[in-house]
């Protein structure tokens, strides 16, 4: 680690709790796509958030997000987008369910989801029938979005003007993966509630820090440790910093995204499977095996993901 790394890991400054000092814990030193040693990712000792420390600059973080660079850097071949695109199906199918299970169709008429990436999402909201909009940062996927779902996105970040323009007009608004890539995931949160609807619903997905694979497959966390996630949530700091940005009505629970077959993969290869294939597609027989193994991930609070549903008033 260079010097200025090592300066920047024994004193941390907590993005959810504003406290400066030595952290709590360090649980990385290295990145996966980010070799310098400037950055470690650790844990504040007055509150347990964990996040990287130094913060990388404004200017590399718009540079990263404009090209698009953290499915780069997995598929280094240039094929992101196919891909992620093939991947995205159950994804998409489970948030769509999520949605409809938290407001009724006919209550539910239009919605922003933020930090659209691709689309893909946006799509089948469209195809289903809903008025939806995406709110995308990064040109090279807006380009693509558009080019396969048309002028339905904004380019643009949640900013005081566009929330001033658009205060109250969504049904609904939902942000999957996004906060846990902010320098200040707070204020984010406070501006896209203001985006609801009195009677609306915010849905907000992140990965899960308590993910108990990275413990027991030490190549998975160094996987998870990546230059583009400034914040590592578990279930009460998703909780935390939402009630921060002002939310009341908060529900926080698990979900297992990834299945037996993503398990298997890591265990016997040491590294993500990048093929084109949806990795959790699965034959019927393992069904029943595949429904337990979600299920105690997610009752015992170790799955992979954490969701937030906010009810505004």
């Amino acid at each position: 680690m260079s010097s200025s790394g090592l300066e920047a890991a024994q004193n941390m400054t907590c993005i959810l709790s504003g406290e400066s000092g030595a952290p709590k814990q360090i649980h990385s030193r290295t990145l996966r796509d980010e070799d310098s040693g400037r950055f470690s990712v650790a844990e504040c000792a007055f509150c347990g958030h964990a996040q990287i420390t130094p913060l990388p600059s404004e200017e590399e973080e718009a540079a990263y997000y404009a090209a698009d660079m953290q499915p780069k850097a997995l598929w280094k071949n240039g094929e992101q987008y196919e891909a992620m695109r093939e991947r995205s199906g159950m994804d998409t199918d489970r948030r769509l369910a999520w949605l409809e299970s938290e407001m009724p169709r006919e209550k539910c008429r239009s919605v922003l989801d933020v930090g659209s990436g691709y689309g893909f999402f946006v799509k089948r909201l469209i195809e289903e029938g809903y008025n939806a909009r995406g709110l995308e940062v990064s040109t090279d996927r807006l380009e693509l979005a558009r080019a396969d779902v048309g002028d339905v996105f904004f380019e643009n970040m949640v900013d005081k003007d566009f929330v001033t323009q658009h205060e109250g007009e969504f049904d609904a608004v939902t942000s999957f993966h996004v906060i846990e890539h902010l320098r200040d995931p707070i204020a984010y949160l406070a501006q896209i509630l203001r985006l609801v609807a009195p009677g609306g619903k915010l849905l907000v997905e992140v990965p899960n820090l308590t993910d108990e694979i990275m413990y027991y497959i030490p190549n998975y966390g160094n996987h998870l440790w990546q230059i583009g996630h400034l914040n590592y949530f578990d279930q009460a700091h998703l909780e935390t910093a939402l009630r921060k940005a002002g939310a009341k009505d908060v529900t926080v629970s698990g979900v297992q995204r990834y299945g037996l077959r993503h398990l298997v993969t890591w265990t016997d290869r040491h590294g993500p499977d990048l093929g084109k294939k949806d990795p959790e597609g699965t034959n019927p027989l393992f069904e029943r095996i595949e429904a337990l193994y979600r299920e105690d991930r997610i009752t015992k609070g170790t799955c992979d993901t954490v969701i937030a549903t906010v009810s505004v008033p």
